[in-house]
């Protein structure tokens, strides 16, 4: 029950079924909190649970895997059909925190040997590099509105947003030198050493599945065009958006840059 509640705080699948109208029908600034801190709490939660059970618990990473798979392929799969950003990104942190549970399921198939830390390390280094980029875009998203379509010409009107925004979303990607790209480096390196090159061969596909979702943002960004009789949303240019989208394109660049000091200090 333990395990199916933190799966639940994960939005990993089957338990994922509360994220997509949870992230439409709640306020974009506080979707932007409720998408990435307790996500960020329940992998720190399943890593210390993990790192305990593993060793008494036979078959758990084969459990950890299957959820993981399943929330990456349903993540990603039902994100390219949405038109709504924040059911998008809904989707997008299921297919994410499959990622999240395959550095874990690379853990516990150690069962308390030494192997297991990267595994852990690894999780808890892409908890973090996907939760900066992931706020980031709920705060554009609270500024310009929900539709993808409200993205249309943002390079034009904002082009310090819509450059920022482009930065987060390719992070997320995993495209080198962001911090992303680390995140996904090493937890596919921690599962290939657990041996599960079947869950690696689904991560990897269904990593470039989701950039067609990403990049269809960023195609409306920059090549859209926004009618003339369509208004922003009320919360656009909020003093407090710059300075936090600003703040979360240096972290994201900085974690990519500084991956390896990072990663000793989490014991990798």
């Amino acid at each position: 029950l333990t395990r199916v509640g933190l799966f639940a705080k994960m939005s990993a699948a089957p338990f994922h079924f509360w994220a997509p109208d949870a992230y439409a029908g709640a306020p974009a600034a506080s979707v932007a909190f409720v998408s990435t801190v307790p996500k960020l709490a329940g992998t720190a939660a399943m890593v210390r649970l993990v790192q305990v059970m593993a060793p008494g618990v036979d078959g758990l990473s084969v459990v950890i895997a299957a959820v993981a798979a399943a929330s990456i392929l349903l993540g990603n799969l039902a994100a390219l059909t949405q038109t709504d950003l924040r059911r998008m990104m809904a989707y997008s942190g299921i297919a994410h925190s499959g990622y999240l549970l395959m550095g874990l399921s690379a853990g516990a198939s150690f069962a308390g040997a030494d192997g297991g830390a990267y595994g852990f390390g690894a999780t808890l280094f892409y908890a973090l590099a996907y939760a900066v980029p992931s706020m980031a875009v709920m705060f554009v998203v609270a500024e310009e509105g929900t539709e993808i379509r409200r993205m249309a010409a943002l390079a034009t009107r904002r082009p310090v947003a819509a450059w920022a925004m482009a930065l987060f979303l390719v992070s997320l990607i995993g495209i080198p030198p962001l911090a992303g790209f680390f995140g996904k480096l090493y937890l596919f390196g921690s599962t290939i050493g657990s041996g599960q090159y079947w869950l690696v061969i689904v991560a990897v596909l269904l990593s470039v599945v989701s950039a067609g979702y990403y990049f269809r943002i960023m195609r409306e960004m920059f090549f859209g065009e926004r009618a003339e009789n369509e208004e922003s949303a009320p919360l656009a240019r909020a003093p407090f958006a710059a300075v936090a989208l600003a703040l979360a394109a240096l972290i994201t660049v900085a974690i990519g840059i500084g991956a390896s000091p990072l990663l000793e200090a989490l014991g990798l």
